[in-house]
């Protein structure tokens, strides 16, 4: 059902131009190979007329466990998703619960209130939507 959900989502953010073209984490067809020969294409027309290039990196390697899921769920509506889609997304990232096994020892449960579930199909594209507009904070290309 995920994997249903998640290319009806794709098709629909890429039909409508919603992605900002700088994207190329999570569609078919990009990658961060892709990513990087835009990149390097740039860097060197930039060496090439000698303008100035900053370069910005960010590390995400902790980001799908700090999406706040309100957030993440008006982030949604904002890219069209509503109604019984919406309510079952936001469901499918809510009342969830968290322990860890130490040496045969459980911790207590704890609520999950933040982040996208590891693992699942549909995880990448909800963190790609919730990051998407990162592009508008900088001037210039930004390429993730």
């Amino acid at each position: 059902m995920e994997s249903i959900v998640r290319d009806q989502i794709v098709s629909y953010l890429i039909t409508h131009g919603l992605l900002s073209k700088e994207q190329h984490a999570f569609i078919a067809k990009h990658s961060t190979v892709t990513n990087l020969l835009k990149c390097v294409h740039d860097w060197a027309l930039s060496l090439h007329n000698r303008v100035p290039q900053d370069v910005i990196y960010f590390d995400f390697s902790h980001a799908f466990d700090c999406i706040v899921h309100s957030k993440l769920c008006i982030k949604l509506q904002s890219f069209g998703t509503d109604g019984l889609l919406l309510s079952r997304i936001c469901a499918f990232l809510s009342n969830r619960t968290q322990h860890v096994v130490v040496e045969g020892f459980p911790s207590n449960w704890v609520s999950v209130i933040s982040g996208v579930p590891q693992g699942s199909v549909i995880g990448p594209i909800l963190f790609l939507l919730y990051a998407d507009d990162i592009t508008l904070a900088y001037p210039g290309s930004v390429r993730y």
